[in-house]
């Protein structure tokens, strides 16, 4: 609902947006701004209004133009000497972000030397170290893709340009020093960079980030971004750990995961057969796998705040997914991007990679303009969690998070646009595709990482790797595997049962930041109980063709 409150280095002060100068800009970045003549920052902040369900209308500040970040985004006006140039804009946006503000990274924050030292014993496993080896990724990756991309001409029209960048990673701490030290063992981690402004016609979804019921993605929207996003994997199609969008990670450490980090822990997925700690509650015993053992309904009577009233007619679909998780699991949740080790396990059947993911493709990260050619409909921002993954991940995140659907119908249409576009979108012919292309790609199901694909081209391989109801298949599994992870995420925190759910009644109420962090917290959890419920239950009675009969034994 708005930036929280900026943390700035000493070491990027001068890099803050309201610091800069023309003059700093023509020292540091000449190639750019040598006719830079001045510049005047203006703020992307706004207001948005909306009925709580109590009634009552509430007003918002959304700073930075909303982002979540922890940001600090402003506008720049440029003026340039002489008649200005093509490759001289007129506006810019600047964005500086600091590691430490990174909202998915709060466990940093931990105050408690002994909560840290619990906590460090709860990451300490290999799905502990994943998450830990991630988090300076989040600062350089925006960066490194805009600059990748140029070697992948068929993502220009998708990806606005990068005209300045400054970025600030030193050596990240071990998991030890920092349960010792705190947050002062954190290095200054931080980027600054200027991108082109995207314009009218080009719009965003409306409302505060992830309220899907008041986004303003109609079917016809919602089916053009999917294209969009078709149009990235296709261009990305089995480029392996080697791409130019992801080589970056391996050249700081050859090793890395360069799996996306935000569909894995949001979903429930399992890297490397590692079940990844819950940092929203990281001192919570067990993992998703404790959802078969509840009491369901006992649990969903005690919950408050309007989940029960959503939660209630769906007890009997959530008693099923406690009796086919278990197998579901095996299927989809060991995921992988084929890094080898020589003592890794098999991927799930739809655990292999397949392309690279913008990784946070929600309709807030999206610009659309449906009047403009088809290719030119389509642009993205927020690149910080790019990285492999299946297109599934993607597509599904996007119709859960931004689009209001209810009709089984509805969501097949666009499922099929998408797959469509997917098809038409991967080379049609060996080696064909622009810019860079690999010959090792791992066939869909693979169960070795020595088992590589022929150098037939993507388009082929797509067919006959996953043709449409491989898709629709994995499509259903992912929804019920992120169900699962929800409820167990829910069960976990305990925040909205009892005392703490009448607690956050009340905070709700208030006005400010920290009101506001509270509705959309409850917000969000309706959101996604309600679409989450929904979803899984047409899959369970419609989908039994695609599902296998052996998971419902």
């Amino acid at each position: 609902m708005g930036a929280s409150a900026s943390i700035i280095p000493n070491s990027c002060e001068r890099w803050h947006p309201d610091n800069l100068t023309a003059r700093l800009l023509r020292e540091e970045f000449p190639e750019f701004a040598s006719a830079l003549r001045g510049l005047q920052m203006g703020s992307l902040n706004s207001k948005i209004s909306f009925k709580h369900d109590s009634g009552k209308v509430i007003t918002e500040n959304l700073e930075n133009g909303g982002s979540e970040t922890g940001a600090q985004i402003r506008k720049a006006k440029l003026k340039w000497m002489g008649q200005r140039k093509k490759n001289q804009p007129g506006t810019a946006i600047v964005k500086l972000t600091d590691v430490t503000e990174v909202p998915q990274m709060k466990l940093l924050m931990t105050r408690s030397w002994l909560k840290r030292q619990i906590v460090k014993l709860l990451l300490n496993g290999e799905g502990g170290k994943y998450l830990w080896d991630l988090i300076p990724r989040f600062i350089l990756a925006e960066c490194s893709v805009r600059r990748a991309m140029e070697k992948i001409p068929r993502l220009e029209v998708l990806l606005t340009p990068l005209y300045f960048s400054r970025v600030r990673v030193s050596q990240f701490p071990t998991q030890s020093t920092w349960a010792m030290k705190g947050i002062s063992s954190i290095p200054s981690s931080w980027t600054v960079q200027g991108m082109a402004e995207i314009k009218p016609p080009l719009v965003s979804a409306s409302g505060p980030t992830g309220h899907s019921p008041t986004s303003g993605v109609t079917e016809v929207i919602a089916g053009a971004i999917l294209e969009g996003l078709a149009r990235f994997h296709g261009a990305c199609w089995g480029m392996g750990r080697s791409s130019p969008l992801t080589k970056w990670i391996l050249d700081i450490d050859p090793s890395a995961s360069t799996l996306t980090l935000y569909y894995p822990t949001k979903f429930g997925l399992c890297p490397y057969h590692n079940e990844l700690p819950d940092t929203n509650a990281p001192m919570a015993p067990g993992g998703d796998g404790r959802f078969t053992k509840l009491n369901i309904a006992k649990f969903v009577s005690k919950l408050g705040l309007g989940l029960k009233e959503i939660c209630e007619p769906y007890v009997d679909v959530m008693k099923k997914l406690q009796k086919m998780y278990p197998r579901i699991r095996k299927e989809i949740c060991y995921v992988t991007d084929g890094r080898n080790r020589g003592n890794e396990k098999s991927p799930s059947r739809y655990g292999y990679f397949q392309t690279i993911l913008h990784g946070d493709a929600h309709a807030w990260n999206i610009f659309w303009n449906l009047e403009a050619q088809k290719h030119e409909r389509i642009k993205f921002i927020d690149l910080t969690n790019v990285g492999q993954g299946r297109c599934a991940w993607e597509v599904y995140y996007f119709i859960v998070q931004s689009f209001h659907c209810t009709d089984w119908l509805q969501l097949h249409r666009i499922l099929a646009q998408y797959y469509h576009a997917l098809v038409m979108s991967c080379s049609p012919c060996a080696r064909a595709r622009d810019g860079a292309k690999f010959n090792q790609k791992p066939t869909e199901g693979t169960l070795s990482y020595t088992h590589i694909a022929s150098t037939r081209s993507d388009r082929v391989q797509l067919l006959s790797t996953m043709p449409y109801g491989s898709f629709l298949r994995e499509f259903y599994l992912l929804a019920l595997v992120h169900t699962v992870h929800i409820f167990a995420e829910m069960n976990r925190a305990g925040k909205y049962v009892g005392k703490s759910a009448v607690k956050l009644a009340k905070m709700e109420q208030e006005e400010g930041k920290k009101g506001s962090r509270v509705r959309k917290d409850v917000m969000y959890s309706k959101i996604f109980a309600k679409r989450s419920l929904w979803l899984a239950k047409e899959i369970l009675a419609r989908a039994g063709e695609v599902i296998s009969m052996d998971l419902h034994d």
